[in-house]
Formats: structure tokens, sequence, C-alpha cells
């Protein structure tokens, strides 16, 4: 575990892990098939002639059309599924990579965290008789992420309760990577795995504290360690202290960060939006020669450290726990510019620093102290989670616009091809013996409308033995009052309309005029109508117009 092989290689992998699925190569092919089988449809459907079209000029093509898109709709459902089951299968391929990152991963943290516990242990000189049991030590996030409750007891055994121990991310560009299952929910990206880290190690004994802390870098397996004996008589007092500070970060870590999480275009868009009035700041300040003001991005930190406070007056801040989330925060002054590069340097310079320099030295994650205030600043949509529902491409709006737009197309031509279908002489009461007529194999025949039944005052007529039978108007017709064309008018009729014939004694003495009881608005009428525009059905036919 201590080279620099091809396990170490993999920790950067799953540091760098990019969990987005991206639209597949195939997608643009599979939607050219599907135009193709829509245009065929539409194609095929106007090209056949079928049994019943009505001879209407250019009705084939409003059919294909209408054809088209239902295609649409059914290809729509089909592309829509395939690339479900390719999600679930690309979602599946990527869990299962990631767990074994990340056991590969907790495997090399594991082992470099406990070479730097144990090699502080034993820098230290200490023997398990002299530590002292501390009372509530205080949770290290970083052991439990590495270690079960199983582990921990068999790693530390008593040392558990003999000494705090802490860890923190350290250098100028660390890296972070949120657990497996925090990864797609944008929780704890900044507050899970990191590297390199600083390990610290308290241990108590009778007459010292005794202060161990290592520098790992997992990328590399270098350990750096160094450990102070601070003695009892010259401790002043020992604390712990909470602050809660914003602390600046640079445009590269930023744009690194962004680049590995892969915004959605929204939060991209956004955030270019606000590095770009930055940059004309900043433009403006160097002109003008003022100060250079600081990213409008910072990290929101709830530090936790012991301040143990030496008779001597030095004082020795110990981080023992780091909460931070990025935010964004209103212009201000820069502490330092963040157009130059923070040197690496810092690590390697780490055995020459003194013991309270040695927790000053990071600008970025070892700040000065802040103002105990709680800072103003807007939280980053980037660090809130926001983006993680876009890990993976969209099918499900593209499946619906195509729905909508076939549903929308589908009816305006169901609607324009009713129009073009409807008698629209009879729906504006024409008597015009000029009614729409159609061609059929039988000849030119009126068009035929909705069956047309008797009302039950009429049927009570037909239900008593007499010369009384079911009729039915085959045009518009005008009824008259008697049996002559100059007689007035008493209604108007349309096609299909159903009266009753009367062929006995109260019948015409002229056989091209018919005696006929009919009915309008709830009201029984009697009146004449010529024989050529009525058909007298014969007893046990059916009793329906149409």
């Amino acid at each position: 575990m201590t080279g620099r092989g091809k396990e170490r290689a993999r920790l950067r992998t799953f540091f760098e892990f990019d969990d987005i699925i991206d639209r597949p190569f195939w997608v643009l092919p599979l939607g050219l098939l599907q135009s193709a089988v829509i245009m065929a449809g539409i194609a095929w459907v106007s090209l056949n002639e079928r049994d019943g079209r009505p001879p209407i000029i250019g009705f084939g093509i409003l059919e294909g059309l209408l054809a088209g898109c239902a295609l649409l709709i059914a290809t729509a459902i089909i592309v829509y599924s395939i690339q479900q089951l390719h999600k679930l299968f690309a979602r599946g391929l990527r869990s299962v990579r990631l767990k074994r990152l990340e056991t590969e991963a907790r495997d090399i943290l594991r082992a470099d965290y406990k070479r730097a516990l144990k090699g502080l242990l034993h820098a230290s000189g200490l023997q398990p008789e002299e530590l002292k049991t501390v009372s509530n030590p205080p949770e290290c996030r970083f052991e439990d992420l590495l270690f079960s409750q199983a582990e921990l007891d068999r790693f530390l055994g008593p040392l558990q309760n003999q000494c705090y121990r802490a860890v923190t991310p350290h250098g100028a560009t660390p890296q972070f990577a949120p657990t497996s299952a925090d990864r797609l929910t944008g929780k704890d990206y900044f507050n899970s795995y990191c590297a390199p880290f600083r390990v610290i190690a308290i241990f108590f004994t009778d007459t010292a504290f005794v202060v161990g802390q290592a520098i790992c870098d997992p990328f590399t397996g270098d350990i750096q360690k160094r450990v102070r004996t601070l003695p009892r008589d010259q401790i002043r007092t020992s604390e712990f202290q909470s602050q809660i500070q914003t602390v600046p970060v640079t445009k590269g870590l930023l744009e690194d960060w962004f680049e590995n999480r892969r915004l959605d275009p929204a939060e991209r868009k956004r955030t270019r939006s606000i590095l770009a009035r930055h940059d004309m700041t900043r433009l403006d300040a160097k002109r003008f020669g003022t100060s250079l003001p600081s990213l409008p991005f910072a990290f929101y930190q709830d530090a936790t450290q012991l301040e143990i406070r030496l008779i001597s007056g030095e004082t020795i801040s110990l981080p023992l726990e780091l909460k931070q989330s990025l935010v964004q925060t209103p212009p201000r002054a820069s502490i330092f510019d963040d157009d130059l590069p923070l040197s690496q340097s810092r690590f390697g310079a780490f055995s020459e620093l003194g013991m309270s320099e040695g927790f000053d030295d990071d600008p970025i994650f070892n700040p000065r102290r802040a103002d105990p205030d709680r800072p103003k600043g807007t939280p980053a949509l980037w660090s809130s989670g926001r983006q993680s529902r876009y890990r993976e491409y969209s099918a499900f709006w593209p499946f619906v616009r195509s729905v909508l737009f076939a549903l929308i197309c589908g009816t305006a031509l169901l609607l324009l091809m009713n129009a073009l279908t409807t008698d629209w002489s009879e729906s504006f009461g024409s008597t015009s013996e000029t009614d729409i007529r159609i061609e059929t194999p039988d000849g030119i025949k009126p068009r035929t409308v909705p069956e047309m039944r008797l009302s039950p005052n009429l049927m009570s007529h037909l239900s008593t033995p007499s010369q009384i039978q079911f009729a039915c108007t085959t045009r518009p017709v005008s009824v008259r009052k008697a049996a002559s064309a100059r007689a007035g008018e008493l209604a108007d009729l349309s096609a299909n309309t159903p009266v009753l014939a009367l062929l006995g004694a109260d019948a015409s003495s002229r056989t091209d005029w018919v005696n006929v009881i009919f009915e309008q608005e709830g009201a029984e009428h009697t009146g004449y109508i010529q024989t050529t525009r009525l058909e007298v059905l014969q007893p046990g036919v059916r009793q329906t117009c149409g």
C-alpha cells in the first residue's frame, strides 16, 4: 500500500470519478429511424385507397398525416422505453464500478491512517500504562467512514478512550469525494473523503500533553510525522473553541470542482455569469490601482479546535472538527491575489515549521481567526445538491414534447376532417332540394345522418291497430296545412325525420300527398307531405330513420 502503483492510481480515479450518464451515440440514428418510419406510414396511408373514404380532394393526405401522429406517439413510447432501459443498465454499471472504487479507496485510506496513527504513537515513546483515559473523546467522522465499530475496536483497543483523534483536509489543493451513497444526492461533498489529510492525535499522561501530527498523501503514500510534548506545568489553559468563518477560495480550485461536478445548464450559466462579472470588477480594480476584490465564492466553515495556552504566552490551536460548505459571498477585498498559484511547497516544508505555525500555514483550510459573527453568504446551488438531479441525460421531456405535439396535431386534423365531412346544409336548416350528396357504388344518394327515432308520444299511436305506419322523410321538406303546394306551411323538417303516415280513412284523396303526424318542440302536429319526399316503412321493419 505504500507504493505508487496501480492501487494508488485507482484512488485518484475514485476522487475524479465522473458519475454522469451521457446521452449515447445511437440516440441520433434512432431518431432518424423513427422519422423514417413516420414518413413511410404517412406515405402508405395517403396513397393506399380504402373503401369508404370520402371523395374529397386531399382527404387521403389528411388521413396519412393523422396516421403519422399515431405513429409518432407509438415510436416515441418505444424510443423512451429503450432509453429508460439503457439508463437502468448504465446506472447498474455505474453503481457497481463506484462501489468497487470506493472499497479500494477505503482500503488505501484506512492503511495510511493506521500507519500514521501507529507512527505517532511510536514516535511519542509512550507505553500503554502511561496513558490516561479521557472523558467523551470527540467523534472522528473520518474514522466512521473507514472503519466499522468492530474493526475500530480491534485496531485501537483501549486507545479509543485514551486520546483525541481528528482528521482534516491539508494542503493548497486537496481532493474531495463524497461516499458512493451521497455522491448522487449532492450531500457532504466537502465533509467525507479528502486527500491529502492531516491526522492529529493528542495523548494524555499524568505529566504532559503529547501532541502528534501527521500529513498523509494517499496519492503517493508519503507520510510526515511530528510529535511535541507539552509538560502540564507549562500549560496555562486548554479549552475547546468553536467559530464560524468564511474562507476565500481560488478561481483555479473553483473551476476544477465545477468541472468535476458537471453542472446542469442553468447552474453552469449562472456560475459563468457570476465569474464574468467578477473578472470585469478585477479589471476595473487593476485599472484604478485599488485593492483586488476576492472571488464571490467562499467556504462557510464551522470549525471546532482545541486551544492550548502556555505560560510562555504561546497558543497552540489544534483543529479537531471541520464542517464546510460552499457559499456565494458579496464582493470584498482579497487577502491574497487569487491569480497567483498557491505553492505545493507547504506540504514539503511541513517538517521545517514550528508547532504553532503548522496550523496556520494553509490560508484556505487553516485561516486566521475570523469575525465571530455569523458570516453573510448565499448557499451556492452547486453545493446544495440541486445538480444531482441532472447526473444523467433526460429522456422524459423529449418524450413528453413528442406526445404533446402529436396530440395537438392529431386533434387539429380530426377537427378539419370532421368539418369537411359534415352536412352543413342541414345544420343551418336548409330546405333546398339540392341537398349535399355523395357518389356511391349504387348511385348518387343523400348523405346519411345519425339514426332518428320517434318520440314516446308518437310511438303510442303505433301500439293500437290502425292505418298509421312509420315513415321517414327522404330530404328536407316543408309540411303543408293541406294537400296542396299553395297551402300554408306548418313546419320545415330535415331529411331522415321520423313521422307517422295516415294511410286509411284519414289519408288524403290525392295520391301525391300523404297526411302525417309529427312532433316539434314537444307538441304534436298534423300536416301534409309530398309522397316523393316520404318513405313509408312496412310493419315489422326497424322504426328508425337514417
